[in-house]
This record gives C-alpha cells, structure tokens and sequence, in this order.
C-alpha cells in the first residue's frame, strides 16, 4: 500500500489507473460520508455513485476503511472568509458550522464511532482537520497573542458536539454565533495569563 494514502499499490503490468476515476470514486465517497454517515456508508453505493464497478474500487482499496481515510484526507479545505469586518467573518463560519451540523445530525455520532473503530480513519480525522481556521478568525478579534486562542478555537465545536450529540437540542445558528461573539467580547476586554 501507499504510505501517504491506503491505496493498494498499482501492477507493473496492464493498464495504468486512471486518476480521474480515482477522483471520482473519492468526492462520491465524502459525498456520501456527509450525506449518510461513515456507519452507513456502503461501498456498492459508492460504486454507483462514482459510475464504477465495485472491482474499480477494490483494485484501488483493500477495504471500506482505507477508501474512507483517502477520502476525508481528500476533503477540500472550505474557504475562510476575509472581509474588513473580523466579527461578521467569524459570526459567518459559526453559523455555517452549525447549519451544517444542524441538517446532519447523524454525522457527528458516526464521527465518534469511527474514531474509534479505525485506527486509520481515526489518524485521517485529527490529521485533517484541526482548529487553525478557528483560531485564525478568534486571532483576528483578539490578537494574536491572546493567551486563550486555542481554547476559544476548541470551544466552537465542542459546545456544538454537546448540544447535537450529547443533549440532542436543536442549535440556533444565529442565536449561537451571538452567545460565541459575547464571550468574545467579554474576553477581548479580560486578560487571564495561563498558570
């Protein structure tokens, strides 16, 4: 297998691969990941998704767990916003995270659940996706030096995490950009230094 991705390695002989079906196989795959779940994705439906043969995945993929680590490493990274007003651009990506979040309430659980069954969907996940976004927009409103980046950056999705997963309660995109641009505000103007 490939070290970079879980792609079995191509024969030496016969037809090469061709990339662009490899391409298509993976965006079908994230399609279906955000659209069903990683518990219920299957791999016939992939298939027929990405207009391939089940043998067209499996030459390329030993299993269902290694399509779907190449799969979220293939992600695109959403774009930041970058506008003159650095609370509306963080209020933006709030409220699109939670929208998100908020229409696909079965992703979340499958998230956790695959962190935990799949050593290699679990590494593809934290590898992949991470809170400098986040922390980049907080920066923008705080400084750069604000001895509570990293928190704030964590504090966006796990409170997301608690109410969707945890407590099953509806999150208002709106209402939770306000409550998050409060504490911002409330910290902006109080410095607490890290023991």
């Amino acid at each position: 297998m490939n070290k970079r991705s879980g792609q079995r390695a191509e024969l030496t002989r016969g037809r090469k691969r061709d990339r662009n079906r490899t391409d298509a196989i993976l965006a079908a795959t994230a399609e279906l990941i955000i659209e069903h779940g990683f518990d219920k994705l299957r791999v016939q439906d992939v298939a027929e998704k990405a207009g391939s043969g089940l043998g067209t995945i499996y030459r390329r993929w030993e299993t269902k767990e290694a399509l779907v680590t190449d799969a979220i490493r293939a992600f695109p990274d959403p774009p930041l916003p970058s506008s003159d007003d650095a609370a509306a651009d963080l209020a933006s990506v709030i409220r699109e995270k939670t929208e998100f979040y908020a229409s696909k309430p079965d992703l979340l659980p499958g998230v956790i659940s695959a962190l935990r069954e799949d050593k290699g969907i679990a590494n593809a996940i934290r590898d992949r996706y991470d809170d400098k976004p986040l922390r980049q927009l907080f920066a923008r409103l705080l400084g750069s030096d604000h001895p509570q980046l990293d928190l704030l950056a964590e504090l966006v999705p796990a409170i997301l995490l608690n109410r969707t997963v945890f407590h099953n309660r509806p999150v208002q995109s709106d209402n939770f950009a306000d409550e998050i641009l409060a504490l911002v505000k409330a910290l902006s103007s109080v410095r607490v230094e890290s023991p």
